[in-house]
């Protein structure tokens, strides 16, 4: 089978998209698929090899005229590459927001799938984006689920609500969730990678890892941390909360963090993707936050895989896209809301029991093993293409 997927993604940078893309092409061509990518070449464009080949529509550095720009030859290129490569099936991925990929599609006569990892109207909405805009894109998405042969969502809360919204057929939408690469991500020796991190030995640390976005509702992990300090010193005295990533919520993140005068917190810029398996295993316990914030908020976290895969014990926000994998209960610890309160009893109940939770984290990675590896992912989508 060939397949082109069409990615809107900036290689030249780290990230879930950037993971989620590449780990699934590779994946596919292990099980001796032929893959062709095509990807915007934002200068400048380091050409990585990925293990399967990728076509770089040439553009500029990343702003709105470049990615125009880029949209605009990439009708030419995605026109060309299909009657050269003569694909069974176009995926597409992060580019629901454009016309011309299902036309094309259409009028060559070539399978079309689109993939869906959130629902971009909410956070358009979250980024305080103008109605017309939102109504633009709504519209440019109607058209892409109405050619799309199937529309593959990353979790069944998305599958539900893209139905609702846009009364697609049940038939029409398919679940493929995220995952993690076991040879990148496996257990490592805690005080080793502390000591390569530089961090601190002997800390009880909670761990987030990821980005500073609007939904992920960490200021409520620093009023916890608060709770913490004013009614248990002896876990704040030992405690370490260390901040990976950036975004739009982290300047105010800090300046809580230092109103509340709470010198426990890290706060560490994106780092490379390589050091990212060091800081999970050098984490106590990891987290994964999501913030309601009035809008349904549906997820897959690629983080959340990583830390199973690392065998660590996790903290997670009860939603969908997370309360719906396999076993879950027996190796989440869940928090049933966002309350300061709820997450500083959470961390307590960890600290105070780091042999029961360090049993959760190895459960955790037994189950990734048998169903959540980006070698299983590939495999469901095949299933797919081949069905449709």
């Amino acid at each position: 089978m060939k397949i082109l997927i069409n990615a809107v993604l900036d290689l030249n940078k780290d990230g879930a998209g950037v993971t989620h893309f590449t780990e699934v092409a590779n994946n596919l061509q292990k099980e001796k698929h032929k893959v062709l990518a095509l990807c915007p070449g934002f200068y400048p464009n380091r050409k990585k090899y990925w293990g399967f080949k990728i076509v770089y529509v040439p553009t500029f550095k990343k702003n709105l005229f470049s990615m125009l720009f880029y949209e605009f030859l990439n009708i030419f290129f995605l026109a060309f590459w299909v009657i050269r490569f003569k694909p069974d099936i176009i995926h597409c991925r992060y580019n629901v927001a454009t016309l011309y990929l299902p036309l094309i599609a259409k009028f060559l006569k070539v399978n079309y799938f689109v993939e869906v990892n959130g629902i971009l109207e909410n956070e358009l909405r979250l980024r305080r984006f103008s109605e017309f805009v939102i109504r633009c894109v709504k519209f440019t998405e109607i058209i892409n689920f109405k050619f799309a042969k199937k529309i593959i969502c990353v979790t069944n809360g998305i599958k539900k609500e893209i139905q609702k919204k846009y009364k697609i057929p049940r038939v029409k939408l398919e679940v493929v969730g995220n995952g993690a690469n076991p040879d990148v991500f496996y257990p490592r020796n805690k005080y080793q990678c502390r000591n390569k991190l530089a961090l601190l030995q002997n800390k009880f640390i909670v761990g987030f890892i990821g980005s500073l976005a609007p939904w992920r509702g960490l200021i409520n992990l620093a009023k916890a941390v608060l709770v913490i300090k004013n009614s248990n010193p002896e876990l704040y005295k030992n405690l370490l909360i260390i901040i990976v990533g950036e975004g739009e919520e982290k300047k105010m993140l800090v300046e809580l963090v230092n109103e509340y005068n709470l010198n426990c917190f890290n706060f560490l810029s994106s780092t490379e993707y390589k050091n990212i398996p060091y800081f999970i295993n050098a984490f106590d316990v990891c987290t994964v936050f999501f913030s309601r914030n009035n809008l349904k908020v549906i997820g897959s976290p690629i983080k959340l895989f990583e830390y199973l895969a690392c065998g660590k014990p996790i903290i997670a926000t009860d939603i969908d896209g997370i309360n719906n994998l396999y076993k879950c209960r027996e190796y989440i610890i869940f928090l049933p809301s966002m309350n300061p309160i709820k997450i500083a009893e959470k961390i307590n109940y960890c600290y105070q029991h780091k042999k029961i939770i360090a049993e959760t984290g190895k459960r955790g990675r037994k189950i990734f093993l048998e169903r959540y590896t980006w070698s299983n992912v590939a495999k469901i989508l095949l299933a797919i293409f081949k069905t449709s």
